[in-house]
Formats: C-alpha cells, structure tokens, sequence
C-alpha cells in the first residue's frame, strides 16, 4: 500500500478539549480520488449535492478549463473519517509541533 502524506493545519471550532480535530489540507482531487469514498450522483440520486447536471453548464465549464490551463477553480471537500482500532486505521493524524493540547489550532500531517 502506497503512504500519501499531506501537511495541514487541525483546529477545534469549540474550546472544550475533547472537541473532535477538524483539518484543513491541500490535495490533488485525483489523489484523494484514489483513497476516499466518494459518493456517486445519479438521476435517481441527487441528494447531496450542490446541483444537477445541466449540460450547457458542464460545456461552458470544459470551455473555461480548456481555452486557458492557467484556470482554476477552487473548492473544497468535506471528508469524513471513520472511528478505527489502531490495528486498522488507514488515516493517521500527527502534530507536528511541540503543544500537547493547549492550543485550538496546531500543524499536522496525515
């Protein structure tokens, strides 16, 4: 198995120490394409997603990308992981700075 390591910031959007650890990094879509779950949009399922597939809108967009490969259009995924035991977590968070909880914000890798 191949490890993929990002750097990020965690953070804890509440001040109670046993908040859950949020963590914000920068990937490749294709990258987390490769190990995340991502749920597929179907005409029978459009929950969940911003907004149906409308083909002139999806032509003018490969336009946009295509006239100029400078563009590009950020966004953001939320992804949620699960609870494991040790033995079987594939997802590791690691600070990586010398606080030991005192701090809402740290530096990290997974």
């Amino acid at each position: 198995m191949t490890t993929i390591e990002y750097h990020g910031t965690a953070y804890r959007q509440a001040l109670d120490p046993s908040a859950p650890w949020l963590i914000s990094f920068v990937a490749p879509a294709e990258e987390v394409n490769a190990w995340a779950g991502i749920p597929r949009k179907t005409d029978n399922t459009l929950t969940g997603f911003q907004r149906p597939d409308e083909e002139s809108r999806v032509l003018k967009a490969k336009d946009y990308f295509s006239k100029f490969t400078t563009n590009q259009s950020p966004t953001s995924l939320v992804l949620g992981i699960h609870a494991q035991a040790d033995e079987h977590r594939l997802i590791k968070l690691v600070f990586l700075d010398d606080d030991k909880g005192e701090s809402n914000v740290r530096r990290c890798k997974v």
